[in-house]
């Protein structure tokens, strides 16, 4: 039997490369043998699934801890544990974000990538949202760089009014500032843009458990596994499944959920679609109803999948 709900929420789950924002200076270091040394090539994120699928299927692709187990014969495509520096240096990350929020205004803006408009009214509606990744930087240094997007998007807010955003979204200077002329209680010609930015570093720092890291993995097996099995990385659902039950043993009376989940990989939501949809069938039978929304960045964070509980 169910209970008759009242409350709603929403619960979001993201990626972040490729989903919230485009860093167009952020690569994974891959390698290849040429006349016995090591070659390094760069590819960009964005790019870095279709790599990976591509060297796959041709079975030409290796992957190592370290460059010197690496058989000094081997022609292919080497993926190292140093590969991912990018994903778990936080000085680079810093010096990344850096560069990004000294562009321009309109190529700021066309970085901001699809799931980002989610995002933002997430953070705005002090809705639970979780950031899923494969980034290895610390907690801090991934709120700060969120904060410097933020920063730098109200900045611009302030030179345009309304933006206008992917998905055919619109953000409104004014209606923000309506929203915490109410929110913090103050007359709406007195909401600064530092109260703007001292609400958004409130919201990000509520909690260190809104990001969640999942291990890039070094090994060829698991990535075969991957790919031609279309599975994914198995700690990502295992994440948001122990989160979910989490938050529905919390508030496990009178909530109807919105569940959103995107990502820029194809397989990882198949992967978590077959893995989650089952515990929601469980669940559902006892004091939910829920809503889950599957977004395909790759196709212009189209819903490939709304599944009613």
């Amino acid at each position: 039997m169910k209970f008759k709900l009242t409350n709603y929420k929403k619960v979001f789950f993201f990626d972040f490369d490729d989903n919230i924002i485009w860093m167009p200076n952020s690569f994974i270091h891959v390698f290849k043998n040429n006349n016995w040394q090591l070659k390094e090539e760069l590819v960009n994120t964005k790019d870095y699934g279709n790599f990976l699928w591509e060297h796959i299927q041709r079975w030409d692709i290796y992957t190592s801890k370290d460059r010197n187990d690496i058989p000094k014969w081997y022609n292919y495509y080497i993926i190292l544990n140093e590969s991912y520096i990018e994903f778990r240096d936080d000085n680079i990350l810093e010096n990344q974000i850096n560069e990004i929020v000294e562009l321009d205004d309109n190529v700021f803006l066309d970085l901001l990538w699809l799931s980002f408009p989610s995002f933002l009214e997430a953070i705005i509606n002090d809705e639970d949202f979780f950031i899923v990744t494969a980034r290895w930087q610390s907690p801090n240094v991934m709120k700060e760089a969120i904060l410097k997007i933020l920063s730098k998007f109200i900045e611009i807010a302030y030179r345009f009014d309304n933006i206008y955003l992917k998905n055919n979204k619109t953000f409104s200077l004014e209606k923000f500032k309506l929203f915490l002329s109410d929110k913090l209680e103050k007359n709406y010609s007195d909401i600064s843009y530092q109260d703007m930015i001292n609400y958004f570093d409130y919201i990000l720092s509520k909690t260190n458990y809104w990001f969640f890291k999942v291990i890039p993995s070094t090994n060829v097996e698991v990535l075969k596994m991957f790919w031609i099995n279309q599975t994914a990385n198995p700690e990502k659902w295992r994440i948001i499944k122990t989160i979910l039950n989490t938050i529905l043993k919390t508030d496990w009376i009178n909530v109807n959920y919105s569940i959103g989940f995107s990502d820029d990989v194809l397989k990882n939501i198949e992967k978590v679609e077959n893995n989650i949809v089952p515990f929601f069938q469980e669940k559902s039978k006892e004091w939910y109803n829920i809503s889950l929304y599957l977004f395909n960045i790759k196709e212009n964070e189209e819903i490939i999948k709304t599944i009613h509980f």
